[in-house]
């Protein structure tokens, strides 16, 4: 048994869900999810979060796998538990999943108070969270072990936030990564580097939730091109690209492209609206289709010296709502389908949209 897929497996149903509205599906599942839920509950210590998690634990193709990185408690599995369990509770509208989320979360925070307490003590890992813990008479103690991959799961799971672990997600983003700015200081070469799955996977989705378009543009063009002009050209499992070179988990930088640089994002269908908000960074125009059980839709943004142009289509009843970018802020005029209308905040529009933003004259 494989803990940590059982859980991705149960957060994809969350997504496909919420990408589906599909209550027949939701149901199906229902039982398999409490079953699940609840054989999980004997693998609760004291705490409250799990330890001793049976079969292999997969975090990232990396050290990260390595028992000393997973056992006793794996804290990037109990964040990924906590994740799920939120999720499920939202599609199932059961508060005591939700509840329980909390309470794990709650339990590696107060841990991580400790962590931050130690900023000003000699040799330490601040502001590093341990991959393993030891339940004492102390309560949570760090096993000694660190990753790169199971920093990104934290921010992933919502176990830490940016604002909650500034000191962090600055590190990660500054010294890791597959081209980093700077280089590490001496206690942060014990932190295990990452894989392309999951590691640097959840790493550029942090770089897209928190808004890092140059730093992400930067990094898929340098770990991308590198698997490209490689022989035989695919995107691969690993990072040495000596086994498993054309790996289907590759598509997902084709979603991240979609979703942040041309700015389609996944369609709400019980409410029938879809959002448009383009990420360019440093190209001049994108543009993509994406089919749905309701239609295609489909978008094209172009940057030219006057402004930029947006242009979407959705299928019959939906709406489009569109978000300029923050670097044309500038723009004191915008065309929104014929007719001039100011700028303030995003574009609710019917199912066609034709957007002109010119530059302030």
């Amino acid at each position: 048994m494989m803990y940590s897929w059982n859980l991705f497996l149960l957060l994809e149903l969350t997504d496909y869900y919420r990408r589906t509205w599909d209550e027949e599906m939701k149901e199906a599942y229902r039982e398999r999810v409490s079953l699940f839920l609840e054989a999980s509950q004997a693998y609760k210590n004291s705490l409250g979060i799990l330890e001793n998690i049976p079969g292999s634990m997969f975090i990232d193709w990396s050290q990260s796998n390595d028992t000393s990185h997973t056992a006793p408690i794996c804290t990037a599995a109990n964040g990924l538990y906590a994740f799920t369990l939120q999720r499920l509770g939202e599609m199932y509208h059961r508060t005591d999943y939700i509840e329980e989320a909390e309470h794990v979360r709650a339990v590696f925070r107060k841990f991580y108070d400790k962590v931050k307490g130690s900023r000003n003590d000699l040799f330490t890992m601040y502001p590093f969270l341990p991959d393993s813990m030891t339940v004492t008479e102390d309560g949570l103690t760090g096993n000694g072990a660190y990753s790169e991959a199971a920093q990104y799961y934290y921010f992933w799971t919502g176990l830490l936030s940016v604002k909650d672990a500034s000191a962090l997600w600055k590190i990660l983003k500054e010294e890791y990564g597959p081209c980093p700015e700077k280089y590490r200081g001496t206690a942060h070469l014990r932190v295990g580097n990452c894989g392309v799955f999951f590691g640097y996977m959840m790493r550029f989705e942090l770089l897209a939730r928190y808004g890092e378009t140059a730093l992400l543009e930067k990094e898929m063009k340098h770990l991308c091109g590198y698997m490209l002009s490689q022989d035989p050209g695919t995107f691969w499992e690993t990072l040495s690209g000596t086994d498993s070179r054309n790996h289907g988990f590759g598509a997902y930088y084709g979603a991240i492209v979609m979703r942040v640089f041309l700015g389609m994002e996944i369609p709400d269908r019980e409410n029938k609206r879809v959002r448009f908000a383009p990420r360019p960074g440093s190209l001049r125009w994108a543009k993509g289709t994406m089919d749905t059980a309701d239609g295609r839709i489909s978008a094209f943004w172009s940057l030219g010296d006057e402004g930029i142009r947006m242009e979407m289509s959705a299928p019959e009843g939906y709406q489009i709502e569109a978000v300029i970018p923050e670097e044309y802020g500038f723009a004191r005029c915008m065309t929104v389908n014929g007719a001039q209308t100011d700028i303030s905040g995003p574009i609710l529009t019917g199912n066609k949209l034709t957007l002109e933003l010119h530059r302030k004259e």
